[in-house]
């Protein structure tokens, strides 16, 4: 019964450190997304990095630790959005003229907005 108790003792501390290990990695992994200042001024090839890294956890993640990294997420995919929709309006105002009234049509007709 004693060496039964004493393994009981060793199992529960065993799982305790585990955790606690687990934990560490999580918050030292986590650190990296929760001191950015300012993600405007990250470039695509950083914010892509982050985005990867964000879905890349080094350990299995509980339910608490992944909704306090969504925001974040979201935050990330809307500044590649955004630096995407940027680049494609470049493209468009290189285009000639013409083009530009071609593509202008087109999307008049795919789209529906709500007024």
């Amino acid at each position: 019964m004693k060496v039964e108790r004493h393994l009981v003792s060793v199992q529960v501390r065993y799982a305790q450190l585990n955790e606690a290990l687990r934990r560490s990695k999580v918050e030292s992994w986590q650190q990296q997304f929760f001191s950015l200042e300012n993600i405007d001024a990250l470039t695509k090839f950083e914010t892509e990095k982050l985005i990867k890294a964000i879905n890349s956890p080094p350990v299995e993640l509980k339910k608490a630790e992944r909704q306090s990294l969504q925001l974040m997420e979201n935050k990330l995919i809307s500044h590649i959005d955004q630096m995407s929709m940027d680049d494609i309006l470049n493209r468009i105002e290189r285009l000639p003229v013409m083009i530009q009234r071609q593509l202008y049509d087109a999307l008049s007709e795919r789209l529906v907005f709500d007024n």
